[in-house]
């Protein structure tokens, strides 16, 4: 909070003016005065100089050497009353022998003058004047001296004494003038020192005003800086100087936003711990990992809230090292997952502030390694069995089998089996990753179920008949579903046949349809009387390659990708499949899909 001064800048500036102003009147004042006083005085021993000039030659130097009081007393009356001044008359060794204002009988009792300074300097240097005053009459007194001389010899001194009252009633008058002037420049200097404070204060006034705003975080706030003095230079230079303030923190802000959205919009867990461990904030993902608020966690030290002893050591490393430190983990958060963590050390020009923690969720990708290999594994497999048939039947032709009539159509014929299985194989291999990636158009459609189905069942008629299987067809003839006629046929083919293949002989596969969730979506299922499903092997049945009955799949020319592509083609239309099987009855798979639209 900005301090406002007890007195404004216009009040201090106001009564410093005018003290100046007293002040040098007051000086202005005892300067003349003094002066005056000096000049006043000059004149006045200058007078009484010239008076004692003419006088000094009156005094007879017979009557200063006898000593002839009553003669130069008498003297002295006449040259005062001649002059209207104090004449006094000295010996050669300071005796009174004539005052004008002393009668003769008290001349005796006067004091010798040898020692006054002006007597004293007469005699010196042939005039001085002495200013003393006079505790009988309160005033002060000029006085001034002029040795009386005879020949070249010194016989004597006439002084003149006048009062200074009338130099001190000039004083006083020309004191109360100055004073009178210098009241009147004192108002005069007030008056202006108002104007120039208030010129002066209203633009300091809204420098202030825009320099409180600026500080109180308002950065449109703009000085007044059109008077095109130092002021309005200051003016342009704190508006440009708000300007800069503005737009820099604009930036900052931005740039904060900016990290602020990264940070919260990573995928990654991130978390900032201070150099003591404790938390200063985690990102979005790492709340949802660890089931906790940034705000509860900060302040917090790192393990009370994480509680994972490998990133605790992991971001001690790095605090203690001050090197970034990396490690892979599986910890349960709460369900398994497996991490990449990365530990990094935030060193600025104070030193070391923290760390940066950072989690990279590898669990999809630890999987999906493993799906690889077991792919690469199972591919490795369903091809190994017939590329070594092949192999020995060619052998086999090649070292003379050939020209056993007998035998050798029955190697060809199995070289052409494995070698129509491979093909199968590796159509449906690219028919799956065409469906995963998808590449593969769909053409949504109408397609009415019943009829639909009954074309497919033409098709395995022939193999269904061999084994006395029969198709029960449920669905109503009005159920439609929104689908690729050339996906849907895929789908209805692969349960269909392996209802088929799976069933007892003279068994029966059923189709049904229903309706769910108020009509929007159509629940098909495939339902068969064969050996049914083992309960630990449901859950897989729709992986790629999994078989229940390895030897018998294969017997039947089954590649182990059919109901893989069944769940591709669902989900890529928004559905979802499903099996139930209760073993040696029978079982039946399903798929729910979007009605016809």
């Amino acid at each position: 909070m900005i301090k406002r001064p007890r007195q404004s800048f216009l009040t201090r500036l106001i009564l410093a003016s005018a003290l100046l102003t007293a002040v040098t009147a007051g000086l202005v004042g005892v300067a003349a005065s003094r002066i005056a006083r000096n000049h006043l005085i000059d004149e006045a021993a200058a007078k009484l100089r010239s008076q004692g000039s003419l006088l000094v030659g009156r005094v007879p130097p017979k009557e200063l050497r006898a000593g002839d009081r009553k003669g130069v007393d008498a003297l002295a009356d006449g040259l005062g009353a001649a002059v209207g001044e104090r004449v006094t008359i000295t010996g050669p060794d300071g005796t009174v022998l004539g005052d004008s204002e002393v009668s003769l009988p008290e001349l005796e009792g006067v004091e010798n003058h040898a020692a006054r300074p002006e007597i004293r300097g007469a005699q010196a240097s042939g005039f001085a004047t002495a200013i003393r005053r006079s505790a009988t009459l309160g005033t002060d007194f000029l006085y001034a001296a002029i040795p009386v001389v005879d020949g070249r010899n010194a016989i004597g001194t006439l002084r003149l004494a006048t009062p200074l009252s009338g130099v001190e009633e000039k004083i006083r008058g020309l004191q109360k003038t100055i004073a009178l002037w210098a009241a009147f420049c004192l108002l005069g200097a007030l008056a202006l020192s108002i104007y120039v404070s208030r010129s002066i204060h209203g633009p300091i006034g809204d420098l202030a005003a825009a320099a409180e705003r600026i500080a109180g975080g308002d950065f449109a706030a703009r000085a007044k800086s059109g008077t095109g003095d130092e002021i309005g230079r200051l003016g342009e230079v704190l508006n440009a100087l708000s300007r800069r303030v503005s737009e820099t923190i604009s930036a900052l802000s931005a740039e904060k936003m900016q990290l602020q959205a990264t940070f919260d919009n990573m995928v990654e867990g991130v978390a900032l711990v201070a150099v003591d461990g404790r938390v200063e904030d985690l990102n979005p993902v790492m709340e949802r990992l660890f089931g906790v608020e940034a705000g509860t966690a900060r302040g917090k030290r790192f393990v009370e809230i994480v509680r994972q002893a490998p990133l605790e050591d992991l971001l001690k490393r790095s605090l203690e090292l001050r090197t970034p430190q990396q490690g892979e983990w599986t910890l349960f958060t709460p369900e398994e997952r497996t991490f990449e963590a990365h530990a990094n050390p935030i060193v600025g020009e104070a030193g070391l502030q923290g760390a940066v923690l950072v989690l990279h969720d590898i669990t999809r990708l630890r999987r999906l390694e493993e799906v690889r290999k077991e792919f690469v594994a199972n591919v490795s497999h369903e091809l190994r069995t017939p590329l070594a048939s092949i192999k020995g039947f060619a052998e086999t032709l090649r070292r003379g089998g050939v020209d056993d009539p007998e035998h050798r159509m029955e190697f060809v014929e199995t070289i052409e089996r494995h070698a129509d299985g491979l093909t199968r194989l590796v159509e449906d291999l690219l028919e799956l990753a065409s469906i995963e990636s998808g590449k593969r158009g769909l053409r949504r459609e109408r397609v009415a179920l019943r009829a639909f189905a009954d074309e497919i069942w033409q098709s395995i008629r022939p193999i269904a008949e061999k084994r006395g299987v029969s198709l029960v067809n449920e669905a109503a003839g009005e159920l439609a579903v929104w689908f690729d006629k050339g996906a849907l046929h895929q789908v209805l083919q692969n349960l269909l046949a392996n209802a088929v293949k799976y069933n007892r002989r003279n068994g029966t596969v059923t189709l049904r349809a229903v309706r769910e969730d108020g009509g929007a979506r159509l629940r098909v299922s495939v339902e068969d009387t064969g050996i049914g499903v083992p309960r630990a092997d449901l859950p897989r049945v729709f992986e790629r390659f999994y078989r229940v009955d390895k030897a018998r799949s294969r017997e039947l020319g089954g590649t182990g990708l059919g109901l893989s592509i069944v769940k591709h083609l669902v989900e890529s239309h928004g559905g979802k499949v499903g099996a139930e099987s209760s073993e040696g009855k029978g079982s039946t798979f399903h798929f729910v899909v979007p009605a016809e639209s």
